[in-house]
């Protein structure tokens, strides 16, 4: 949806939104980042060098180290600065509403792959 609505207003360098991503379960944020890497270079691979502007909510449940997934993205500053790409953090659990219809362009959420070690057997058959 935001390649189509956005591309000729990207190209002018004058985007009319930022593309909104969300990853759910971020926990400390090192896998998120490693994902959130890749998929930047890719998008820039595939569009161009412009950076594209970007906003990424890393959620994580209430319980959790809000402090540590904070700092992990810290360490990120400049490389966030670099990309066009602001952030947030969102502490509640997604078993409930967190955004508004149609506003989210891409979500993630890799909460499941802890189970991976003892059912990945399964996938062979």
């Amino acid at each position: 949806r935001y390649r189509f609505e956005n591309q000729a207003a990207v190209l002018d360098g004058t985007p009319s939104r930022r593309l909104q991503l969300v990853d759910l379960g971020s926990s400390d944020g090192s896998s998120s980042m490693a994902t959130l890497q890749f998929a930047v270079n890719s998008l820039k691979q595939s569009g161009g060098d412009m950076p594209l502007p970007m906003h990424v909510t890393f959620g994580e449940h209430p319980r959790s180290d809000e402090k540590k997934l904070r700092s992990t993205l810290d360490k990120y500053g400049d490389w966030f600065q670099r990309n066009n790409i602001t952030r947030d953090v969102l502490m509640r659990s997604f078993y409930e509403p967190l955004f508004e219809a149609e506003s989210i362009d891409f979500f993630m959420s890799f909460i499941c792959l802890h189970w991976l070690d003892s059912s990945s057997n399964d996938f062979e058959n």
